[in-house]
């Protein structure tokens, strides 16, 4: 599948193009060298990665003042902001138990996950799972009250960049960020392939983390 969108302004024309199988889709920007390198700084800046969901994007690029202050639009020339299987997939993901979450998003394998509940068993008539999960220190806390209580809504979880959301949840250090952040500076990239690349985390939980979004009602979207 593919996706188009179109930003122009008087003297030129930015053509933003997503492809793959399903979404989220690989973006590129077909462009002048200046104003192709321009759309895509800012979108590495905003979101750490070319890899979005459409609708994510096409936000950002209608809403963004340095964007505005260039171009018209965005303009949706072809393809869909929206994808049927995603809304099942996100429909599915927030009705899944606390520990299977743990599994989607790359934190638990589900081998991990059959250990930690045949270790729960004994405590079952006393414990939540996710208390649990807390005492035995077995997985970060604050991604235990994301998960439960959604507990970033305060902070906008949906306008933070991929390493305040890694680091916020507990899932890399906030010196892990530092040094990915100094790489990405001087050899360019994006942050999660760096910190991947740099063993602070792994590709599933960057990618899962990259694309996650709260919505109004406070449901996952992914």
């Amino acid at each position: 599948m593919s996706v188009k969108l179109l930003l122009k302004s008087d003297v030129t024309r930015v053509e933003v193009i997503g492809y793959g199988h399903s979404f989220p889709l690989n973006f590129s920007i077909v462009a002048p060298y200046t104003e192709s390198s321009f759309i895509e700084e800012l979108i590495i800046q905003e979101f750490g990665t070319t890899r979005l969901d459409p609708n994510r994007l096409y936000s950002f690029l209608s809403n963004d003042s340095l964007v505005q202050s260039k171009f018209e639009g965005p303009e949706l020339v072809s393809g869909s902001l929206s994808d049927d299987h995603k809304e099942n997939q996100s429909s599915n993901f927030n009705s899944q138990a606390l520990g299977e979450k743990l599994v989607l998003c790359g934190l638990l394998s589900e081998e991990d996950l059959e250990e930690l509940l045949d270790k729960f068993q004994p405590y079952s008539n006393t414990q939540r799972f996710g208390e649990f999960l807390r005492l035995n220190l077995n997985i970060p806390f604050q991604i235990l009250d994301f998960f439960l209580t959604k507990s970033l809504a305060s902070l906008d979880f949906n306008s933070l960049k991929l390493g305040e959301r890694l680091s916020n949840l507990g899932l890399v250090s906030q010196s892990s960020v530092e040094r990915a952040l100094e790489h990405q500076r001087i050899n360019g990239g994006r942050i999660g392939d760096i910190l991947v690349a740099q063993n602070a985390i792994n590709r599933q939980l960057t990618d899962f983390f990259a694309r996650l979004q709260l919505n109004e009602y406070g449901q996952f979207v992914i």
